[in-house]
């Protein structure tokens, strides 16, 4: 008789050591197949990342680009706006001076019609 039981125990033993070992294939058997899709998930993520990163990379090379140029023409304008103040104020010089001599005479013809 106990050698019936030990056998017994034994066969549930094996019996239990099954079911634990088929559960624990078929928890392997997921996990695994959540990896898969986990490994997926992160494949295309950082796929993702990299055409987001070169799209950001090449914006900012647009942006120096467009940055460069608008401080030539910036510095263009401001040369520009320069010559064309020098010009002006050699102009209003140039008037200033003939207003004065056209004072002078319009005095002077005065004076000589004030003497006659």
């Amino acid at each position: 008789m106990i050698d019936s039981a030990v056998s017994l125990s034994g066969c549930c033993i094996s019996e239990h050591e099954r079911k634990l070992l088929s559960t624990f294939l078929n928890f392997n058997k997921n996990r695994l197949c959540s990896l898969g899709r986990c490994d997926a998930s992160i494949a295309r993520l950082s796929a993702e990342h990299k055409t987001t990163y070169e799209g950001l990379q090449h914006l900012n090379k647009e942006q120096q680009a467009a940055k460069l140029i608008l401080e030539t023409k910036i510095k263009d304008a401001e040369g520009q706006i320069s010559q064309l103040l020098n010009r002006v104020d050699l102009s209003i010089s140039e008037q200033s001076t003939k207003l004065k001599m056209s004072h002078r005479d319009s005095n002077h013809q005065l004076q000589l019609l004030d003497t006659k």
